[in-house]
């Protein structure tokens, strides 16, 4: 992920609570960081509305926050020293507030391009997912969010899996993809889902769904997305596109199948918790055993 002439973006910035899943957050930023011109900001918010960090809120004196922010600090930057080393190109920030509502509105900066956070628990997305303060920050932010399971930190990213759905959003994910393999010299495959309509006796009108009555939708997505990649030009090189019948364990299957590392995918859902993630996202990230990207309308 290359900043581009005259793009603000500058920064990564990894959301950490100084976990061993955050970890794998933190390691992955800077493999990117090193194959690119980009920044590492290390963000670690002290929860000041926990239990024992609110009587020092209520009751301490401004220099006991201070002293409380430094023991932070230096938890954190011992934290960034043993995953990444010395690196010139990481900076450690440690903040008073909530979680949520610091990560977000950093994140929301114009020279950040891209928020990673770890994933928590030995089941991986599924629990990161429903935990309160991640499923809130991938609610709030307005910027890509790059979800990484433990133990995902050190893969070599040289293939990426982007869904498309024909989508301007999907454009966008597409283009954050392309950026992707820039820094990283990554393939990417270019993939489209078309939904099986069940047949049942209970929808005898439903025409036949059977491999030949799907080959002619196979063949119009097909062609659809390589106009979706021949519109990006030269940076397209890298694509390669395959069409399938399923759409939820479609994704991931693809996903193992064909050896990807990433998943880069839009999200555009309208409604309850679909207005938030949309549902195809919202199960992809809680299945996904590989680091998910994200771009969120807003």
């Amino acid at each position: 992920m290359q900043p581009q002439k005259n793009d603000p973006r500058s920064t990564i910035m990894v959301a950490t609570d100084l976990s061993e899943a955050s970890r794998a957050a933190l390691r992955l930023a800077g493999r990117f960081a090193g194959e690119s011109d980009l920044r590492v900001e290390v963000l670690h918010v002290v929860n000041i509305r926990a239990s024992g960090n609110a009587l020092h809120v209520l009751f301490d004196s401004p220099e006991s926050l201070e002293e409380l922010k430094k023991a932070a600090s230096a938890q954190a930057d011992a934290f960034v020293e043993e995953t990444l080393g010395l690196q010139d190109w990481v900076d450690v920030r440690v903040v008073l507030g909530h979680p949520v509502e610091m990560v977000v509105d950093a994140s929301s900066r114009d020279d950040v391009a891209l928020l990673i956070l770890g994933a928590t628990g030995a089941s991986g997305l599924k629990k990161f997912f429903f935990g309160t303060t991640a499923s809130q920050v991938i609610r709030g932010a307005t910027t890509p969010v790059l979800v990484v399971p433990q133990g995902a930190g050190d893969l070599h990213v040289s293939r990426i899996l982007c869904p498309h759905d024909f989508s301007p959003e999907s454009d966008t994910a597409l283009g954050l993809a392309l950026e992707l393999t820039q820094a990283l010299e990554a393939q990417i495959l270019l993939y489209h889902c078309i939904l099986e309509a069940p047949v049942t006796p209970f929808y005898p009108g439903l025409p036949s769904v059977g491999p030949q009555a799907m080959e002619p939708f196979i063949q119009k997505a097909s062609k659809k997305l390589e106009h979706v990649a021949e519109s990006f030009g030269e940076r397209a090189h890298p694509l390669s596109v395959e069409v399938v019948t399923s759409i939820h364990s479609g994704i991931l299957d693809a996903a193992e199948a064909n050896g990807a590392d990433i998943i880069v995918m839009a999200s555009h859902g309208r409604k309850g918790m679909e207005h938030v993630l949309g549902s195809t996202a919202e199960w992809v990230l809680r299945e996904s055993d590989k680091p998910v990207l994200l771009y969120k309308r807003t």
